[in-house]
């Protein structure tokens, strides 16, 4: 292709994806600054009824674990 073509598609391609990613972008922090504050709620409900800190972060890890073993081999 010509080189001017070529400087064109990618100028176009890289203004498309610009003004889309900023919305998905935004969303992706707000669900993760929501499930953050869930999970800490949670994890003050947690402690309330099971006071042993190291067995209930010992599951934590476990759990989070097994998930990251699931997306890295599906």
């Amino acid at each position: 292709m010509d080189e001017q073509l070529m400087d064109h598609f990618d100028a176009e391609l890289c203004n498309h994806w610009s003004s889309n990613n900023w919305l998905i972008g935004a969303l992706f922090i707000v669900a993760a600054s929501l499930s953050l504050s869930a999970k800490i709620v949670g994890q003050v409900v947690v402690l309330k009824g099971y006071p042993s800190e190291i067995t209930l972060v010992s599951f934590y890890c476990l759990f989070g674990s097994i998930q990251s073993a699931l997306v890295t081999f599906s």
